[in-house]
């Protein structure tokens, strides 16, 4: 009995990893152009300024959600050299420094956090 359905769970696992382009050459969207690194020399810091207040009791919790929520994202930018959280006038705040990166996906990064507006009050970035 295990047999059977064993056997149909790997060629549904085989089928679903073929690999079918439906799409013409002129279709494709590059994201990123791999050929290019030129740019990805600089150094950028984002301030994520949060709505909560800057709590020292719960400042550790605090700072794990937004690491988890933000690192992942953050890391495909480049690489990050540190993570620090702050006191933003009574309010906390992450600040990321990231290398190896490029200016311009930062500029979309910061456009993309502030736009999900969840526990976020502003995000500022310097970028060189």
């Amino acid at each position: 009995m295990m047999r059977p359905l064993f056997c149909l769970a790997m060629a549904g696992l085989v089928l679903s990893c073929h690999k079918s382009n439906q799409f013409d050459d002129d279709d494709d969207i590059e994201l990123f152009d791999d050929e290019d690194d030129s740019e990805q020399t600089a150094t950028a810091t984002l301030y994520v300024r949060s709505n909560y207040k800057w709590n020292k009791g719960t400042n550790g919790a605090v700072k794990s959600a937004f690491q988890k929520i933000l690192t992942p994202q953050l890391r495909q930018l480049g690489d990050i050299e540190s993570v620090e959280a702050e006191n933003d006038d009574g309010n906390f705040a992450m600040v990321y420094t990231i290398t190896n990166t490029d200016c311009d996906m930062v500029d979309i990064a910061k456009e993309r956090i502030e736009a999900a507006k969840k526990h976020i009050d502003s995000v500022e970035v310097e970028c060189e």
